[in-house]
Formats: structure tokens, sequence, C-alpha cells
């Protein structure tokens, strides 16, 4: 219009703010964990709130209550928005000490100093354990002993687990395609 192209225009001045931040997101299922020592087991998921200027690698270290599908992961700048998901299960320490709290702790390294030894966690979760503390030989009311000898429900969680990280996999892999 040619009443207009000839007006002249100020100047403007903008702030841009970033609001990115760097931060771990540690997700239960339905929040909590719970797993049990003989085949029940539980998930939970971790990803990265923004893109990193390098890799981060988190370690994953249950305590002697606990055993994890994957004992690290590592988020790069091309995968930092892909939520991993760990299995976690109760070990079977044939030690009747009823229903009772293993803790998973996490360590974070990065080169991209905002990601470097954030904290992260702990979590903490209720291991069931079906034998009752006294005697009594009864189930904890979420346990899935199933009528397996403790051998064979120690295998069933593993293969469990494997089960799990797999499905994960393939998730990721089916997300990228």
């Amino acid at each position: 219009d040619a009443n207009f192209n000839a007006l002249a225009v100020s100047s403007v001045t903008a702030n841009i703010t970033d609001n990115d931040f760097a931060d771990i997101l540690l997700a239960e299922t339905n929040g909590d964990t719970t797993c049990g020592e003989q085949g029940y087991a539980d998930v939970f998921s971790l990803v990265l709130t923004s893109q990193p200027l390098a890799n981060v690698s988190i370690t994953i270290s249950p305590d002697s209550q606990l055993a994890t599908s994957v004992s690290s992961v590592t988020f790069t700048p091309g995968n930092w928005d892909q939520v991993v998901y760990v299995s976690v299960l109760g070990r079977n320490d044939s030690v009747v000490e009823g229903d009772h709290t293993g803790v998973v702790s996490f360590s974070v390294t990065s080169t991209d100093l905002a990601y470097n030894a954030l904290p992260v966690g702990p979590l903490n979760v209720q291991v069931l354990d079906p034998r009752v503390v006294g005697g009594g030989g009864g189930e904890s009311n979420k346990s899935s002993g199933g009528g397996c000898s403790t051998d064979e429900s120690h295998e069933l969680g593993w293969l469990l687990l494997a089960l799990l990280a797999f499905a994960s996999v393939v998730t990721r892999l089916r997300r990228r395609a």
C-alpha cells in the first residue's frame, strides 16, 4: 500500500529468555515402584528435559535387595527426549524378611556441565517377600509366586526383565521408523 510504504518504523527491543533447563525426569509406574523376590517386576523410566551439549551417562546402582535390567543408560544430543524404561526385580535372597524396601541410586556424568553430577533419585522400591516373617508361609497381597519353586520364579523374573528390556528397545526403534 502506497500510504504505508514511506512510514518510518521505530526499533523494537526484544528480550529472549531461554526456559530450557537441565533435569532428569525419573517416573515410577502408577506413582510407586513395587517388585517381588519371586518374579514380580516393575518398571521406572528416565528421560532428559532438554537437549544436552554432550552425552549424559546415568549409572543405575540397585542395593543388595534389588536387580535392574541395565546398569547404565546414555542419552545423546540425538536421543535425549526418548524415554528409557528400566525393569527392577527383588533379589531372591532366601531370607524370610517379609515385605521390605530396596533402594536404587543414580549417578550422572557428562562433559555438559549443566548435566554433570545432576542429582537424581534415589528411588525407593517396595520389595514383596511372599514368605511371612514368623513362619506361616503366607503370600504377600501383590506377589505372583504362582506356585513356582524359588529357583523357577527367579528364572522367570529374569526372563521378564529381559523381555521388558527388549520391548523397550523395540518400542524405541518403532518410533524412529
